[in-house]
């Protein structure tokens, strides 16, 4: 998983990052900005997955990386979004989500 995290942050670092209308959406409605879920998954130290289901993905079954962590400024994000590569670049992009965590974790 480690391994994740460092190509997400990368990701992030580069300027490799994208956001669905739906992300977009769930940002507006918890005033959220780019830099806060930056930030969070940049400040990240674990990251899990599970396998979409959705018929929209590039890939079947594809894996979806869930993270919750804080902005340097203590709110914690819930971000869903795939990794795909990008002319040997990652991307990661968020598909579903990134709104306020309501994880107890």
């Amino acid at each position: 998983m480690e391994d994740i995290l460092r190509e997400i942050r990368l990701a992030v670092l580069t300027g490799n990052v994208a956001f669905t209308l739906k992300a977009r959406q769930e940002m507006g409605a918890d005033n959220l900005m780019d830099v806060d879920v930056y930030q969070s998954l940049m400040n990240a130290r674990a990251v899990r997955s599970k396998r979409s289901r959705s018929p929209f993905r590039k890939q079947a079954r594809e894996k979806v990386w869930i993270i919750v962590a804080p902005t340097d400024a203590g709110i914690r994000i819930y971000t869903k979004g795939v990794l795909r590569k990008k002319k040997d670049k990652p991307v990661f992009y968020v598909l579903i989500s990134a709104k306020r965590s309501t994880d107890a974790d």
